[in-house]
């Protein structure tokens, strides 16, 4: 059985250090900070939940929610968006009782 093909690398890497990744999603906050307070924060998981908790912990957020999406099938095909896991609905009804949410 021939060995699977590794996915074609992209022709451009823009490669970031964890301090580099840190140092920015401080400065997102900083800039978010005039906008809140926020009660909570909704991220997409897979890329959006370590800046949210870095962003959580800059403006003092307790409550975290994922989203969860898949689009990649196969590591290498994208396909539709499938929502595998929606918001909960106490955070959704947060701003019907004059919460903020930072989506």
């Amino acid at each position: 059985m021939p060995e699977p093909k590794p996915p074609p690398r992209p022709e451009k890497i823009f490669p970031v250090s964890w301090d580099q990744f840190h140092r920015d999603s401080r400065a997102l906050a900083w800039r978010l900070h005039d906008a809140g307070p926020f009660d909570a924060i909704v991220c997409i998981t897979r890329g959006g939940l370590v800046p949210a908790a870095i962003v959580a912990r800059e403006l003092n957020v307790r409550l975290i929610e994922t989203v969860c999406i898949s689009s990649y099938h196969d590591y290498q095909n994208q396909d539709d968006l499938k929502m595998l896991k929606g918001i909960a609905p106490e955070v959704a009804a947060m701003g019907a009782q004059g919460k903020r949410v930072l989506i």
